[in-house]
């Protein structure tokens, strides 16, 4: 509370004065307090002449009002993600004076998400940075140098000149208590100090990886462990939005997803009302691709209610194919297979040394300074790279059997050539993995690009279902002769075909 003298606001009268003093209100904290029956009973004054003292306190000491055109009122700062595409899904980049959430399973790409962020915050303003620092503060891990090492040497937007380890501060906080000391004692004080540092970068970026292990234990749920976790949700989301609007910083918070589990329609759901698990999907999850939706952001709707912006990290089923140029910029270039529920998804490689990588998807669910959106995005040894949605040349294989090898030239030995065609992001390629057998239905190739034998030219496949109707030799026009109505009535009655 403000322990300013009396005597210091100008907007009361000597008179005033007089008579707070006679009451022992020597402070403004000892003004607003107390309730005006007490400021009248200590004073001796009337209720009319204690309600113009604390009109006039409040007049003074509460801040003025601007309009947001105003060219004196501080502006948010915004810096790059490193990509364009991102920039563009989240508005133009990561803006300071906001609580930024990141939400995902484990290997989605949260943490290489922030630590991109770490070192693009550092950057000039004319390479899209703001010359800031960042401060990492995590909850049960070393933050990981050699990978910040190996961004700063893989990616062209960074160099040791310009960011770098020097300017991303460390601190450890693996409890609630101590994460609440260090956002209100600890982390204010140094980021004044180090403003005050006339050759530092001001901090610009906070990080927290991840708040949601600070929450799991082994007791049982009840009541007052829901109620208290709500409370301590609550009170460090006041905390960061008091760090990020007091010193213009932007914070990002590393979260963790649940599974969605179908319960169906809730049992007390009332008409025409809408029960809290089917809002859930609108602010809680993505749903941009097919199984996007089966994770939700950990923490509930109270921390959900806290942040400005939530963005939802997930890996996808679907494979991309990579030229040998590119295949060199991804961390781990192989062939990656996935298994679920009994089904194989499997992307085969083509011949000038193409490798498959799994595709993994970014949502923003909701945004104050953004529209919602999705893209898809790989992780490469300089960061996340984010693919371009119009992109071809995608290209995924299912199967419930295990792949067979086919002989060199198969595909092109069956199939008439094709000229060849290429792209800024390399062709797709996709062969007939059963080789020369007929197509069944355990095989399913679906395909957005051209595609290309192992060894050969390129070869359109031929869908199944075509190649069925054209070899059909009953005419187009057999089944419009057919007498549907007296095929029926030749038919026995249905009870007699069961019994049979």
């Amino acid at each position: 509370m403000d322990s300013r003298p009396i005597t210091a606001i100008d907007a009361l009268f000597s008179s005033q004065k007089a008579m707070l003093k006679r009451g022992n209100i020597t402070t403004v904290a000892d003004l607003m307090l107390l309730p005006l029956p007490d400021i009248m009973r200590k004073c001796k004054i009337s209720n009319h002449d204690a309600k113009l003292i604390v009109d006039a306190v409040c007049d003074e000491l509460a801040p003025k009002l601007h309009r947001l055109d105003d060219p004196g009122l501080p502006r948010d700062e915004k810096f790059t993600t490193g990509d364009a595409l991102l920039d563009r899904l989240l508005g133009g980049g990561i803006r300071t004076s906001k609580l930024w959430e990141i939400a995902g399973e484990s290997a989605a790409g949260k943490t290489q998400l922030a630590m991109q962020l770490s070192l693009c915050v550092q950057l000039p303003r004319n390479l899209g940075g703001i010359l800031g620092s960042a401060c990492f503060i995590s909850t049960s891990w070393t933050l990981p140098t050699n990978r910040l090492v190996e961004m700063v040497d893989a990616n062209p937007l960074f160099s040791p000149a310009l960011c770098g380890l020097s300017d991303i501060h460390t601190l450890k906080a693996p409890s609630v208590n101590v994460l609440r000391h260090v956002l209100s004692v600890t982390l204010p004080g140094f980021l004044t100090s180090v403003r005050n540092q006339p050759n530092a970068k001001p901090v610009k970026l906070i990080v927290i990886d991840a708040l949601a292990e600070l929450f799991h234990t082994n007791t049982e749920t009840s009541f007052a462990s829901l109620n208290e976790r709500s409370r301590n949700l609550a009170e460090l989301a006041t905390l960061l939005h008091g760090l990020a609007s007091a010193h213009r910083v932007a914070v990002v918070v590393l979260n963790e997803v649940a599974d969605v589990i179908d319960r169906g329609p809730a049992p007390d759901a009332r008409p025409h009302e809408v029960a809290y698990r089917e809002q859930a999907r609108f602010f809680g999850r993505g749903d941009s691709v097919p199984g996007e939706d089966a994770k939700e952001a950990a923490l509930g709707l109270v921390w959900a209610n806290q942040v400005n912006a939530r963005i939802m990290l997930s890996r996808t089923k679907r494979m991309r194919y990579l030229d040998a140029h590119e295949a060199q910029a991804v961390k781990r270039p192989r062939r990656e297979p996935d298994v679920d529920a009994g089904t194989s998804r499997v992307a085969v490689a083509g011949q000038d040394g193409e490798q498959p990588i799994r595709l993994r998807r970014l949502t923003v669910v909701f945004s104050s300074v953004a529209q919602p959106g999705s893209l898809d995005y790989i992780i490469t040894p300089g960061g996340i790279v984010a693919l371009p949605e119009e992109a071809g040349g995608v290209t995924t294989v299912e199967r419930t059997s295990p792949p067979r090898k086919i002989p060199a030239n198969a595909a092109a030995a069956t199939a008439p050539p094709q000229p060849d065609s290429s792209s800024d992001l390399g062709a797709a390629s996709a062969v007939d993995l059963d080789g020369l057998a007929p197509p069944t239905d355990e095989a399913h190739v679906s395909s957005e690009g051209p595609e290309r034998a192992e060894n050969g030219p390129l070869a359109e496949e031929e869908d199944e279902w075509e190649a069925y109707w054209k070899s059909d030799e009953l005419g187009s026009d057999f089944y419009s002769q057919l007498d549907l109505d007296a095929l029926a009535s030749s038919l026995p009655p249905s009870s007699e075909r069961r019994s049979g």
